[in-house]
């Protein structure tokens, strides 16, 4: 049986957020400290601990969150959650993934590979018929997708285009398969980052046709996303308008192609979780390594909290 929720983990929430939102990280840590030892590191404590670490890593490294900005701080949050023993491998395997987050953000690609590589192995291979015995339903899965989109980013970075198209299929047909197990639609937001992953690499080496059916799905996956996926719908549809023009030969020469300049979403997560929330989109295209001081949280798949 699961582990009861831990009854104080709610409570120190609101003031780890306010002391991360103020620029006051160690403190915040402090506050998660004390908790852990007033509640004996319990498992439930433990793991409420390491989802806590996560939620504020992950708000330390968007842009534009005045003091609580920061990717030092992001580092040290993810640090203290995987030092944390006794956490689910789940949520190991959330926290190496978020890990590569920031090695990517530091033009680091082959520590994000290494956290990346680590992660896979800790949420499982991919499943090829029937739920894992003992998982919970949008569990295990979701993060081994969150994975897959990350690696076909850093792959990407790193000149391996065939591994990242690899990638980029084994994401949307672990979506798609999942989706249809379970009887419901795929996650909007994760099926339009897959899906643009995959036209990104299609069109880098060179497809016919494929990138642009990619792009058409990403499109029409990033719409269901609502008023959330306005954004990552534009860039798409600016992205399609430019592979096809470049189909017809009638693209203006660039000193780099289009394929070249794109790069694949990444995809963030807290806990191991369905329902997502998207992330600001950036004001410019995506990009998966910028320099430290200007990076940014991609649109499309997004952080999942709770």
């Amino acid at each position: 049986l699961p582990a009861p929720p831990d009854p104080t983990a709610s409570s120190i929430r609101p003031l780890a957020a306010q002391l991360r939102n103020e620029g006051r990280h160690e403190e915040a840590l402090r506050t998660i400290g004390r908790h852990l030892r007033a509640s004996s590191s319990s498992a439930s404590a433990l793991n409420a601990a390491a989802r806590l670490c996560n939620e504020l890593a992950l708000s330390s490294m968007r842009e534009g969150e005045g003091e609580g900005y920061s990717l030092d701080a992001a580092f040290e949050y993810l640090q203290v959650s995987l030092g944390m023993r006794g956490t689910t491998r789940e949520l190991q395997a959330v926290s190496l993934n978020n890990l590569s987050i920031f090695y990517s953000r530091t033009a680091q690609p082959q520590r994000a590979l290494r956290c990346l590589l680590q992660a896979r192995r800790r949420s499982g291979a991919p499943r090829r018929r029937g739920p894992r015995r003992g998982a919970a339903e949008g569990s295990e899965d979701d993060i081994r997708v969150h994975v897959a989109l990350n690696l076909t980013a850093v792959l990407a970075d790193l000149g391996r285009h065939r591994e990242a198209l690899e990638m980029a299929h084994e994401a949307v047909e672990d979506l798609r398969r999942d989706a249809v197990e379970r009887g419901e639609a795929p996650q909007a937001s994760l099926l339009s980052a897959a899906y643009h992953n995959l036209a990104v690499q299609q069109e880098r080496l060179g497809a016919a046709r494929g990138h642009v059916l990619s792009y058409r799905a990403a499109i029409q996956a990033a719409r269901r996303c609502g008023e959330d996926g306005k954004s990552m719908a534009a860039y798409l549809g600016d992205a399609l308008e430019q592979a096809e023009e470049t189909g017809r030969g009638s693209a203006a020469p660039r000193p780099q192609s289009a394929a070249a300049r794109r790069r694949p979403a990444a995809s963030v997560a807290t806990r191991p979780a369905s329902g997502a929330a998207i992330l600001p989109p950036p004001r410019t295209r995506p990009a998966t390594a910028q320099p430290v001081s200007r990076s940014r949280i991609l649109p499309g798949p997004g952080a999942v909290v709770g």
